[in-house]
């Protein structure tokens, strides 16, 4: 879900997904 993450926060955190 790191497109959806992006989304939200603005960018990407693959250390919470």
């Amino acid at each position: 879900m790191l497109e959806i993450q992006s989304r939200f926060t603005g960018f990407v955190q693959p250390a919470i997904w």
